[in-house]
């Protein structure tokens, strides 16, 4: 039986599927067999962790690493500098005090604590922190909020589970 030093875990739900992570899974096998490390990595498809909107996303264990916007350019960059190297590639991790996570968190505290906030004040929020319309309207169709009848928008617990708060 192998067993590998590496096991990557590549979100194939819904929203990580639109935006190209079957592509991640031969493209991670094909990028580990050309480096000649392909005993060492075992690629499985996952679930949805939720993180949806920063997706595609791939968890690799035991090492603990999440990775986030993934694209099939840059399995062979995870395969060499990881999987190979031991260093993981700082650009696409995911950690809790990168920028756009405080961000991210910043505004979702914000509305949780409101209870709901006119569209237009959702909007500023995000803008403040970085973010755009199309982020907005990507949250609500990832469900990390909802949009009610009256144009206002409430948290979800899909955001709740995910910033804690």
């Amino acid at each position: 039986m192998r067993i590998p030093r590496h096991h990557v875990f590549v979100c194939t739900g819904p929203h990580c599927g639109e935006k190209g992570s079957a592509a991640l899974m031969s493209g991670f096998r094909v990028a580990a067999e050309e480096q000649g490390v392909q005993d060492e990595v075992q690629v499985t498809n996952m679930g949805s962790v939720y993180l949806c909107d920063i997706g595609p996303v791939v968890l690799v264990y035991p090492d603990d690493i999440w990775y986030t916007h993934v694209k099939p350019d840059d399995c062979a960059e995870v395969v060499r500098e990881h999987f190979k190297g031991g260093r993981p590639v700082e650009r696409l991790r995911l950690l809790p005090s990168t920028p756009a996570e405080e961000a991210r968190k910043s505004i979702y505290r914000d509305l949780f604590h409101a209870g709901r906030m006119d569209g237009a004040a959702f909007e500023e929020v995000a803008r403040r922190n970085g973010f755009d319309k199309a982020w907005v309207e990507g949250q609500m169709k990832t469900r990390f909020v909802n949009k009610a009848a009256d144009g206002s928008i409430t948290p979800t617990a899909k955001m709740k589970e995910r910033y804690g708060v």
